[in-house]
């Protein structure tokens, strides 16, 4: 029984490493961030993403394309993590029907407190694109 939880346990841990690529996280991390970022931070962005911030002047259509773990340290003895997004933002004047569409990019510093978001700290977004052309090229290309 010990020798099938081991092999088990190592079976996880290579596919984890073998898939950290494919969660958006390039560099060495300690294993339990990799997987609070996984299962904690990037459905929390997700589902921050289906709120809806429109308003009767203007509609405002948002799709997340990339996440990706960018740092994590240890300061006064939190777990800060930061986080890099990018997101397509589409805005539609209700009044004259006139749409703009961007790429945007935002960093967000995560307090982690055992195994939970304590906070969160948005940075202010910035703008990747805004030629529509080349919108729709990236859209092609990337894949959250």
């Amino acid at each position: 029984m010990k020798k099938l939880i081991l092999y088990t346990v190592v079976f996880i841990l290579f596919l984890l490493s073998s898939n950290v690529m494919a969660l958006g996280i390039d560099k060495t991390y300690p294993l339990d961030i990799i997987v609070f970022y996984d299962t904690k931070l990037v459905p929390f962005i997700k589902d921050k993403f289906k709120e809806n911030i429109s308003d009767i002047n203007l509609q405002v259509k948002r799709k997340l394309i990339k996440t990706k773990l960018n740092r994590y340290e240890i300061i006064d003895g939190n777990t800060t993590i930061i986080v890099h997004i990018e997101y397509v933002v589409a805005m539609t004047s209700m009044s004259d029907d006139f749409t703009h569409t961007t790429i945007r990019g935002q960093e967000i510093l995560f307090i982690k407190n055992k195994n939970t978001i304590q906070d969160y700290y948005p940075f202010t977004e910035y703008l990747i694109e805004s030629n529509i052309n080349e919108i729709e090229k990236l859209l092609a290309k990337e894949v959250l």
